[in-house]
């Protein structure tokens, strides 16, 4: 008697199969990295525009600081009240104390 050679045939749906695992695989390898390293290199220059709006809303801060403490003087109100024709007056002052 002769012997049958068998010859596996791989199967279309295998094939299928074991072709995209080889493209996932590749994809998780290669491909997944190179979009990570650009998704951070965005957040990075997001970052730097954030830190860069906070520094200059600070500067903005203490100039504004600045002039309140210059526009608050005694001094001024007081020079801008007799241009106005205020006049300093210490008999309607009243004092309110703690009751015992």
């Amino acid at each position: 008697m002769k012997k049958k050679k068998v010859i596996r045939k791989i199967r279309v749906d295998r094939m299928i199969i074991m072709i995209l695992f080889l493209v996932t695989g590749f994809l998780n390898t290669f491909i997944k990295p190179i979009f990570l390293v650009a998704q951070q290199t965005r957040f990075t220059i997001q970052i730097q525009q954030v830190e860069r709006s906070i520094a200059s809303l600070r500067v903005e801060n203490e100039s504004l600081s600045i002039d309140i403490e210059q526009l608050s003087q005694y001094a001024r109100i007081v020079a801008i009240a007799r241009e106005s024709g205020y006049e300093r007056s210490h008999t309607n002052i009243i004092t309110v104390g703690k009751k015992d």
